[in-house]
């Protein structure tokens, strides 16, 4: 009674002020506009300090008056407005559809302490609800459970949720048990608070929009709600590979280093990390644009290390194991160690080395024939027949290179005197055999030239590719590409020598041998 007799007070006081002239004040923003369930502000800024004002609603209702210090709330409005006492904007909380209209306001202001009185009006629209999802859209992988989750904003009376690809209800609800859609059953909750669904097990063909319609109350006044949420659902990525091409990594040759994703068809994104790192590029090392592949343009030992992929979906993220890239090279540097003299009937022992990777195969040739295999030769008891040519090739199976190193062997008496050491039935046998052997190596060598011409495309073979333990070893031509210019040379001018030592003996080696 008291609050409309103060009211009547201060609309008598501001007809009294009307007889003077009454300043219009325009609002701040006019229209207002907004959603069942807002706080809007209407705003206003008079030219002085404000002294009265008075707020009356679409409806005729006083909403807000000021003439003293304290605001005084028309019925109906209570715990639903603020006034601001500075500038006399009233603050309108969870609005409905039925506040919607003009609301007029006139007050008195002070200005150069003249007393003046202003008024004017503002339009407020509040447009049904539309109820905004708390996540939109919502991502899942397979077998996941989610919830499409809602927050209303008054107590819920009734829901509807339906799938819109196909226009199925998925479960229906007002004041009583939930019903649940065909093809639901077991795997759809509702929240009859929030609105909210849970769905459990998604799959792929749970991906879709998801349309709800429910009634709230606000404010005491019933609204209708409605919205939408999509729900997407992936299948996750299980494994990441890297796959080399070639699968054997060889020294200033090109390699690609794939990014393979199981799993999920779609891939956000690739990062390649070395040695726990990501990887830099440079002009000899790209990435593709979807970073799926690492492109070596010569790849090099410097690019040993631990190789990774990491790749991102939509709903997950793997990295794969580590691919170690060992750079196969070589052999390189191929070295002989062992003596060059040795006495008769003493051990010997070679040994031959090569910078390789893998491991190279070591392959022994005594005198130009295949003879042993593995990184030493030796001999128990050296005699006569171990004199000469000794020559190592290491071979590395994966880049199919050799490198070759050469050492010769003569034998030298107690007395210091190098050479081999015969008695006279030695001697006689060698004459014979040296002789009988260059007859043979004349005859071979016409023979070849001759069949040479006959079939020029047959094929000679050289000692390196005979067979040893059943291993086959690379061809003569592989062996001697390696081999230096200048080293070629100086075994041919060897080879020369050696035929030079095969000439007939002087007379006075026969002459010992008739007595």
């Amino acid at each position: 009674m008291e609050n409309s007799q103060a009211a009547l007070l201060m609309l008598a006081f501001l007809l009294f002020l009307k007889g003077s002239s009454t300043l219009v004040v325009k609002p701040v923003t006019d229209p207002v506009i907004g959603e069942v369930g807002d706080t809007v502000t209407l705003e206003i800024k008079p030219p002085g300090a404000l002294a009265a004002i008075s707020w009356v609603s679409p409806t005729s209702i006083t909403v807000v008056s000021l003439t003293g210090s304290t605001p005084v709330i028309g019925p109906g409005y209570e715990n639903r407005v603020t006034l601001d006492t500075s500038t006399g904007s009233v603050e309108l909380r969870s609005v409905n559809r039925k506040d919607a209209g003009v609301y007029v306001f006139d007050g008195i202001t002070i200005v150069s302490g003249i007393r003046e009185s202003f008024k004017g009006n503002i339009t407020l629209n509040v447009s049904a609800l539309v109820l905004k999802p708390v996540t939109d859209p919502v991502i899942s992988k397979d077998g996941d459970n989610v919830t499409l989750e809602i927050r209303p904003p008054g107590a819920l009376t009734a829901m509807t949720w339906t799938f819109s690809p196909t226009g199925i209800t998925v479960v229906s609800w007002s004041r009583s048990a939930p019903v649940i859609g065909t093809g639901y059953v077991n795997r759809v909750t509702l929240n009859t608070t929030t609105g909210s669904l849970g769905l459990s097990s998604v799959n792929g063909s749970d991906s879709g929009v998801y349309l709800f319609r429910g009634k709230t109350a606000v404010s005491g006044n019933p609204e209708d709600i409605d919205g939408n949420v999509t729900l997407e659902v992936y299948e996750p990525i299980t494994n990441v590979k890297v796959e080399p091409n070639p699968a054997q990594p060889i020294a200033n040759q090109t390699l690609k280093l794939a990014c393979l994703v199981l799993g999920s068809q779609i891939v956000s994104s690739r990062l390649w990390l070395k040695d726990g790192q990501p990887l830099d590029s440079s002009d000899r090392i790209t990435v593709s644009v979807n970073s799926s592949v690492v492109s070596f343009n010569k790849v090099l030992q410097s690019d040993n290390g631990d190789y990774q992929c990491k790749a991102n979906g939509p709903v997950n993220e793997v990295t794969s194991a580590v691919y170690r890239l060992e750079v196969n090279y070589g052999p390189e540097q191929a070295s002989l160690t062992g003596p060059d003299k040795a006495a008769l009937n003493s051990s010997v022992t070679f040994t031959c080395s090569a910078q390789s990777v893998p491991a190279c195969i070591y392959i022994w040739y005594v005198n130009g024939i295949q003879t042993a295999q593995g990184s030493q030769y030796q001999i128990d008891a050296v005699s006569n027949v171990d004199t000469g040519s000794y020559m190592c090739m290491a071979w590395n199976s994966v880049t199919r290179r050799t490198s070759i190193a050469e050492k010769k062997l003569v034998l030298f008496s107690v007395t210091g005197k190098e050479g081999p050491i015969l008695s006279a039935g030695e001697i006689t046998g060698v004459v014979i055999g040296t002789l009988a052997g260059v007859t043979g190596i004349a005859l071979g060598v016409y023979f070849s030239v001759k069949l040479c011409r006959k079939n020029p495309d047959d094929p000679k073979l050289g000692p390196a590719e005979r067979s040893l333990d059943a291993v086959t070893w690379p061809n003569a031509s592989e062996t001697y590409e390696n081999i230096a210019t200048d080293q070629t040379a100086s075994k041919a001018k060897k080879q020369d020598h050696a035929y030079t030592d095969l000439q007939s003996p002087d007379q006075s080696t026969y002459s010992t041998l008739n007595e």
